[in-house]
């Protein structure tokens, strides 16, 4: 419920009527459907061997890969949930997944993996 308003609380017994005065607490709570929750976004398998897949997220993102050195190596656009994306080609070591949600302001979170 948005907006401002009062609540009247009465409470009645057969032949008496009581009235009681309470104080109001106001919360406001806010909602964002899909919000992003960081701690539940995983890259797996980890260490990875021919190919990653990251838990968690919805299509209409971009996952840019980058080497230990912060080297671009790989880019996806457009990354759907549960696709899978091939590693095979890159050497073993430790590498820099950055996702960006376009969804969400461009709001881009990083995870790293190990590829054997």
């Amino acid at each position: 419920m948005v907006g401002e308003g009062s609540v009247i609380i009465s409470a009645h017994q057969s032949g008496n009527k009581n009235h009681l005065s309470v104080n109001v607490v106001t919360r406001v709570l806010t909602i964002l459907p899909g919000k992003i929750q960081e701690e539940l976004i995983r890259i797996y398998p980890n260490p990875a061997v021919n190919e990653i897949q990251i838990s968690e997220i919805q299509s209409n993102n971009r996952l840019s890969i980058y080497d230990a050195n912060g080297r671009f190596v790989k880019q996806i656009i457009d990354y759907s949930k549960d696709e899978t994306i091939n590693v095979t080609e890159l050497p073993s070591g430790i590498y820099i997944v950055e996702i960006v949600f376009f969804d969400y302001k461009r709001k881009s979170i990083v995870k790293r993996f190990i590829k054997q």
